[in-house]
């Protein structure tokens, strides 16, 4: 094992991932990896649950790929959003690269109103519709 692992960086991938499972794993596996993930959110010892959850998440490429992602980005732990991604790969195959750099774009962060989760999501657009917690099934509140 590592060295001590970044128990709130893995905690934020975590909560940033599971709304894109379907995309990054399939909807066929999505259900499953996000059930392991919400039992392991649920243990009392952050730093157990956070070693279990960098088990789960290592285990598929794109999975890790994206808690990669969100660990390089500590301490703010904001996550890639998959259009910047498809975005960048599809470019990178035709050879087109853009003019300077774009820096990051900061997203706006809704929380789970219950005080005992720590479920987070960051809306990529204005326009998109704020989300609901997946595991109280309430709209989630600016945070």
């Amino acid at each position: 094992m590592p060295d001590a692992l970044d128990t709130a960086g893995i905690l934020a991938a975590t909560h940033a991932i599971r709304p894109r499972l379907s995309a990054l794993v399939g909807p066929a596996h999505a259900a499953q990896l996000d059930t392991q993930l919400a039992d392991a959110l649920t243990h009392p010892d952050p730093t157990q649950a956070a070693a279990e959850l960098d088990r789960l998440l290592r285990n598929r490429p794109q999975t890790r790929a994206f808690l990669r992602r969100v660990l390089a980005d500590a301490p703010h732990y904001r996550p890639p959003t998959l259009d910047q991604e498809t975005q960048r790969a599809a470019d990178s195959s035709r050879g087109v690269a853009l003019a300077g750099d774009s820096g990051v774009v900061d997203a706006d962060r809704f929380i789970c109103p219950d005080p005992d989760c720590d479920y987070a999501w960051h809306r990529p657009s204005v326009g998109d519709t704020v989300r609901h917690c997946p595991d109280h099934a309430v709209a989630l509140i600016p945070g």
